[in-house]
Formats: C-alpha cells, sequence, structure tokens
C-alpha cells in the first residue's frame, strides 16, 4: 500500500549528502595491494566510487557514508599500506584554507550542524597549537 502510495504521490527518501575524500597511500605497490584497498572501501560502503592511481599512489573516494578512517587504516595497514584520508572541499564550502595549508581542518557535514562545527573548531584549534608559525603566516597571507 505504502509503495503504491509514494508512487502515486512521488515522495521519496531523501538521500544522504556525497561525501569526498582524497586518500593518500604509501606501499600502494602491486595490484594486489590496491585489491586490498578497493576491499576495505568496500566494506565501510559497497556503493563507493573509488578513483584510484596506483602511481601518484592516492585515489578520490565518493561515497554516502561517513568513512571510519581508523577501522581503514587498520585494514590495510595488515597488507603493508599505509593510508590518510582528508575529507575534500565541496563546492560552496568556502574554508579554501585546507588547500593552501596541508592538514588543516575542513568542516564535515554529517547532518549535525552544531556537532559539526564544533568538532570543526576543535580541530582547528588543535592544528593552530601544533602549527603556530604556519597559521602565523597563513594569517599574514590574508591580511590585505
Amino acid at each position: 500500500m505504502c509503495a503504491l502510495l509514494c508512487a502515486c504521490t512521488g515522495a521519496q527518501a531523501q538521500r544522504p549528502a556525497e561525501l569526498t575524500y582524497k586518500a593518500s597511500f604509501t606501499g600502494l605497490t602491486s595490484s594486489t595491494a590496491e585489491k586490498y584497498v578497493i576491499e576495505a572501501f568496500h566494506d565501510q560502503d559497497p556503493g563507493v566510487d573509488l578513483s584510484m592511481d596506483v602511481a601518484l599512489q592516492q585515489a578520490k573516494v565518493r561515497t554516502r557514508v561517513a568513512l571510519n578512517e581508523a577501522q581503514l587504516a587498520d585494514a590495510l595497514a595488515a597488507h603493508g599500506i599505509g593510508l590518510t584520508l582528508t575529507v575534500a572541499l565541496q563546492p560552496g564550502d568556502g574554508d579554501q584554507r585546507s588547500i593552501a595549508m596541508p592538514g588543516y581542518p575542513v568542516p564535515v557535514n554529517t547532518g549535525a550542524p552544531a556537532a559539526d562545527h564544533a568538532a570543526y573548531e576543535a580541530a582547528k584549534q588543535a592544528w593552530i597549537a601544533a602549527h603556530p608559525a604556519l597559521y602565523e603566516a597563513m594569517q599574514q597571507a590574508a591580511t590585505p
């Protein structure tokens, strides 16, 4: 009955926002290693879109699931593959500092705006504390 009602009214479930990650690897030297990477990402999201560049040891990852970097890193480490996962900026996100300053945190939209903001601010303050000279240089570059 609901399927008929939904089909007639055009009602649809809202899809979660797509997340785009950049994955950087170490030890990605064979097609076997590439298969381990694909398997690890598919374990977290069977619908993941993974565009790999083995020569550059990196990948673009598009998913509708917030990936668990620690679980991915553990799964890949068992095969001698290192992983660094960063969230790429989405169009309109506005904060371009992560492009200029590698490792600078970027906002992640999980659908909980208050928690997202708090997590971003905490990560930003931790980055500033760990990189005071880079932060000062970034501030000076931003000042006209």
